[in-house]
């Protein structure tokens, strides 16, 4: 009396590569919603109201809020793009990011930012759809 054990390594291998790819797949589209949202987030928030000085019928922001739109330039240059199928970036090619972000406590990329944080607790909302397989 014994036990005889048999594994199909064809078998195996197949399933391991489909499960591969959907875990694949379902990274890549979890670093592009979260890129994506990230962006949306980061605009959004330059256009809630505003507490700062008003110049020239502008209200300005005030230290601590992401920057007021006022000419829309700065708005319209965060950008989303995908550096590798599992790696994106959201950025500004604006030479005043930085210094509005550091130096005038305009926080709306970094990591005090409210699209930052909201991003990471999207980030965690999302991270259940990573699971391949049964659930």
């Amino acid at each position: 009396m014994g036990l005889k054990i048999k594994v199909n390594a064809k078998s195996l291998v197949n399933n391991l590569e489909v499960i591969d790819k959907a875990y694949f797949d379902k990274a890549r589209n979890y670093v592009d919603r979260l890129g994506v949202f990230f962006q949306s987030d980061i605009k959004r928030s330059m256009g809630t109201p505003k507490s700062g000085a008003v110049y020239n019928g502008h209200r300005a922001s005030a230290p601590g809020e992401p920057p007021a739109i006022d000419t829309g330039y700065l708005v319209s240059s965060i950008f989303y793009k995908k550096q590798g199928a599992l790696i994106g970036k959201v950025f500004t090619n604006t030479e005043y990011a930085e210094r509005l972000e550091v130096q005038m406590n305009r926080s709306f990329m970094g990591k005090k930012s409210p699209a930052r944080k909201n991003t990471e607790l999207r980030a965690k909302a999302l991270r259940p759809l990573l699971k391949v397989g049964k659930s």
